[in-house]
């Protein structure tokens, strides 16, 4: 699916509303589906992913190049040195963002797959992602040099994702 605004999608984009939209297309799939339904989150996508997680069954949840929420990912972008002089605002419907609250209502399998050089949703917020799962069957999958872009093209993230969904 593409999301508002995007792609052949018309309206505005807006992250309460891609939320809801996130919730309708899963019933309307899962509707249509009688296997298993295994909900896959990229980048920002993944705050998606967790948060369908967090209000419907899934089969299972993935969590690619992941973030905690909005602010701390901005946070971890800026370098330390410029930290002093900058002040980030993020509005209030980012506030509602958070990754740590939808995960930690999905109990169910988890694969989180993080690269260790990316820079757009920087390792240490997957790490504590990972960490914040109360799920038991959780697997985290750190791609050596793997940047935001390519973490699926590593052999072994590769290999983890297969066998999440296959069991």
């Amino acid at each position: 699916f593409d999301y508002r605004g995007y792609g052949r999608s018309l309206g505005m984009p807006d992250v309460l509303i891609l939320r809801d939209d996130a919730l309708r297309i899963y019933d309307a799939v899962r509707a249509k589906t009688t296997g298993k339904l295994v909900v896959h989150g990229y980048s920002l996508g993944s705050f998606i992913a967790g948060h369908i997680a967090a209000n419907r069954p899934v089969d299972g949840l993935v969590l690619e190049g992941s973030g905690t929420t909005p602010l701390e990912v901005v946070h971890a972008r800026i370098p330390w040195y410029y930290q002093p002089f900058v002040t980030v605002t993020v509005s209030d419907k980012l506030k509602q963002v958070n990754n740590l609250a939808a995960v930690s209502k999905h109990s169910g399998k988890t694969l989180m797959v993080s690269g260790e050089n990316d820079a757009s949703t920087p390792e240490p917020l997957a790490r504590k992602l990972y960490d914040s799962l109360v799920s038991t069957q959780k697997d985290y999958v750190l791609v050596a040099n793997g940047t935001h872009y390519n973490l699926l093209n590593d052999p072994r993230a590769k290999n983890a994702y297969c066998q999440f969904v296959l069991k």
